[in-house]
């Protein structure tokens, strides 16, 4: 029989990236007694279905349609298959309580800045009475392509690199509590950002559509332990898009519900988060707000150890993800199936 604490520690490792990838529902790290590695390395497969009229494509999968013949309709749904890396692995100091460690997954559909790949490099110390104290730099690890003109209708578009960095910086465990708070700033950028120059926008109109800028995240959560099986995770979040274009710019909150189940053998893991998002200003082709909600889910099954290979672990994940906008242009949807081997090095 598989003892409890092998599910709890793998509960750790998995809930970040089953749940809101780097941003949102995150579960309080492990910082070992002694000195060492820890974490996991994992690697696995998937299949997806997505709409977007903004996004070429990431990592080489391409995502999007190169040419559009309207602005006045949804994208059409392209379907793909993709490899899927990952790494959370970290060093202890024996005796310190400090942890550097280094992240690097395909983020979820719930993370702030959609289909980003995003790779992050930090510093954890556990204080007594206190909790943990986590600080990460971020950065796309690729960039993803996206459109220089998304608004480009008749002809093939032209993509170009968007790159994500920033700073996270998150106290787990809150004076010794279940809460824990996590901020976050995110810079975009745009390698050669043209939206709207084929419709002949005046140069104020054209500055109104940018999509470079600023993002920031706040969030905070309660992980709350239902027994030696259960735990129920509820989050808020406040979500602040401070781009370039006011027409792109967008704010509002972010609410999350995870679950997770240990049995004896499997382990089950779902979560659900609702956006409500509006922009600051009306945009200028379509002559209205681009608000938007946004409504995702996640599933996932865990079984330790398959064959009885230690440390192993055999993992099954869906999710899906689907922001409505009041314009219907920038409706976007995405739908992950994933298969992943992950080993444990502690």
């Amino acid at each position: 029989m598989v003892k409890m604490t092998l599910p709890r520690r793998l509960f750790r490792l998995v809930l970040p990236a089953l749940l809101l990838g780097a941003d949102g529902i995150v579960a309080a790290p492990v910082i070992l007694e002694r000195g060492g590695w820890s974490g996991q390395i994992a690697l696995g497969a998937g299949a997806g279905s997505a709409e977007t009229n903004m996004i070429d494509g990431i990592a080489g999968i391409g995502v999007g349609n190169d040419r559009i013949d309207s602005l006045d309709e949804s994208a059409s749904s392209q379907n793909f298959g993709f490899p899927l890396p990952s790494l959370d692995v970290g060093y202890t100091l024996a005796g310190t309580h400090t942890q550097f460690y280094l992240q690097y997954a395909q983020q979820g559909p719930a993370s702030p800045v959609f289909l980003d790949i995003e790779a992050a490099g930090g510093v954890r110390q556990k204080l007594p009475d206190v909790g943990i104290i986590d600080v990460a730099v971020l950065g796309s690890a690729p960039s993803t392509k996206v459109w220089k003109d998304p608004y480009l209708a008749g002809a093939n578009r032209e993509d170009t690199e968007r790159s994500i960095s920033g700073l996270m910086i998150q106290w787990h465990n809150l004076m010794d509590s279940p809460l824990s708070l996590q901020i976050s700033a995110r810079d975009v950028d745009i390698d050669d950002e043209q939206s709207g120059i084929s419709l002949g926008q005046s140069a104020s109109d054209s500055l109104l559509l940018r999509r470079t800028g600023e993002v920031y995240s706040y969030y905070a959560q309660y992980e709350w332990q239902l027994g030696d099986r259960h735990t129920l995770v509820p989050a808020l979040g406040y979500l602040d898009y401070q781009l370039d274009g006011d027409a792109m710019a967008q704010d509002g909150l972010n609410l999350a519900l995870g679950y997770q189940y240990r049995g004896t053998r499997w382990q089950f893991e779902t979560s659900i988060y609702y956006r409500d998002l509006d922009a600051d200003k009306d945009n200028p082709i379509f002559g209205a707000a681009a608000d938007r909600e946004v409504l995702g889910a996640a599933l996932g099954l865990t079984y330790p150890e398959p064959l009885g290979w230690k440390r192993w672990a055999a993992k099954a994940r869906i999710s899906w993800y689907d922001s409505d906008s009041d314009i219907d242009f920038y409706d976007e949807s995405l739908g992950l199936f994933m298969l992943i081997a992950t080993y444990e090095l502690d």
